[in-house]
């Protein structure tokens, strides 16, 4: 029987995608300039609270019309700030792709805008003195090997499937799909029992996942457990009516 994994139904109301998307612009600003607890998935919320979204309005719009100001003088701030919205707005989740709240190969290009405000602006706020320019080299060169020592360690959670997934479950122990993958990567590797428990616990955060409920139902029915099989398939079909394997393997559990 073949397992399911991702591609799970979501659908997010406009104003959750708006409020999430609000919140990413901060969240992604932060994992740039500080990129730790990087993961390959972030779990969607639903809906922020109040004060997250609250707050990251206020810094947003503090922040624009700080750059709007400095125009006349300093417009790479306009530029680099601008360059950086911009580029995130098509990707950013108001239009729903997946069920991710955010993801860190969207800012691949958005970047680029916040790069240049450092190039030209941490060089206006070094005054002039006699080794300058050695002083702006050198602590650039500091920048860079400390971003390299960050990449090392990061590229070390992506040399299988198991540290990236188990990566993510440590970043967010909540995140339902990160259990969902690892469940999947346990029965693979047939360690069952480890398996039901993955599945079980993403179904503890998310019921809704119906993948979760197939594979949980399809597992317990290779165990023989039919009759407890019943309910996760029952739940997979009934949140995906069109779940082709989920209603051929509830056939087998009823038969």
């Amino acid at each position: 029987e073949s397992l399911m994994v991702s591609c799970n139904i979501y659908y997010f109301t406009l104003g959750q995608r708006l409020g999430n998307a609000l919140v990413s612009l901060v969240r992604y600003l932060g994992a740039t300039i500080l990129p730790t607890g990087l993961s390959i998935s972030y779990a969607h919320p639903g809906t922020w609270p109040a004060t997250a979204l609250l707050g990251a309005g206020l810094l947003l719009a503090g922040i624009t019309l700080v750059v709007l100001r400095a125009l006349p003088t300093r417009p790479w701030l306009a530029v680099g700030w601008l360059w950086y919205v911009g580029m995130l707005i098509p990707v950013i989740g108001v239009i729903q792709v997946g069920e991710q709240a955010m993801a860190d190969r969207y800012t691949y290009l958005p970047s680029i805008g916040l790069f240049a405000i450092a190039a030209w602006g941490i060089p206006e706020l070094v005054p002039e003195f006699r080794f300058r320019s050695h002083a702006l080299v050198l602590g650039a060169l500091a920048v860079l090997a400390g971003f390299g020592v960050q990449t090392r360690a990061q590229v070390q959670y992506w040399r299988n499937s198991n540290a990236l997934w188990q990566r993510a479950h440590t970043v967010d122990p909540l995140d339902p799909l990160a259990l969902e993958v690892l469940g999947v990567l346990a029965e693979e590797q047939n360690r069952h029992a480890e398996a039901l428990d993955l599945y079980r616990r993403a179904l503890e955060i998310d019921p809704r996942r119906q993948n979760s409920q197939y594979n949980l139902g399809n597992l317990l029915l290779w165990y023989g457990r039919s009759a407890e099989a019943l309910g996760p398939l029952r739940e997979a079909v009934r949140i995906r009516p069109d779940f082709a394997v989920a209603h051929e393997a509830l056939g087998h559990a009823y038969r």
